[in-house]
């Protein structure tokens, strides 16, 4: 499940914008480059650490962030992503990520988008959220099944 956070048309994301609504939002800086947004309800991961619910990325290659350069950062966006199979309570996690992609948009005056780059509806929302369900229950069957 991708969402993507665009800066104002004609305008970029300013890194330590980013930074200040990221710790805000409790996000931390981790595998890969990424900011990951942890469980908060104790689900754990391989390695006894709160769960990642969702990851956020540059849009630019390759994708990373330095924490030592976001001071000078800008960026056009920003992609935030759920991966699945992932976390243990992937709806909540979904609803966590639209909740924190609509208030980073607010915050830092971008757009949220979905995976198509097209306004996010809420509509399109409840698309994304069914296909969600669909998805893991098919996985759970398959899981199940086995």
């Amino acid at each position: 499940m991708v969402l993507f956070l665009a800066a104002p048309e004609g305008e970029r994301l300013v890194g330590a914008q980013l930074a200040d609504a990221f710790a805000r939002h409790g996000l931390e800086h981790g595998e890969l480059g990424a900011f990951h947004a942890r469980s908060r309800d104790g689900q754990r991961d391989a390695g006894d650490r709160p769960a990642i619910e969702f990851s956020i990325a540059n849009v630019t290659e390759p994708g990373s962030f330095d924490p030592a350069t976001m001071g000078t950062l800008s960026t056009p966006g920003v992609v935030l992503f759920l991966r699945i199979p992932g976390p243990p309570a992937p709806l909540a996690a979904f609803e966590r990520m639209v909740v924190t992609a609509r208030d980073l948009a607010r915050e830092l005056g971008g757009r949220v988008l979905d995976e198509k780059r097209t306004p996010l509806t809420r509509q399109s929302e409840q698309l994304l959220r069914d296909e969600l369900r669909e998805f893991t229950a098919r996985l759970a069957t398959k899981v199940g099944g086995r």
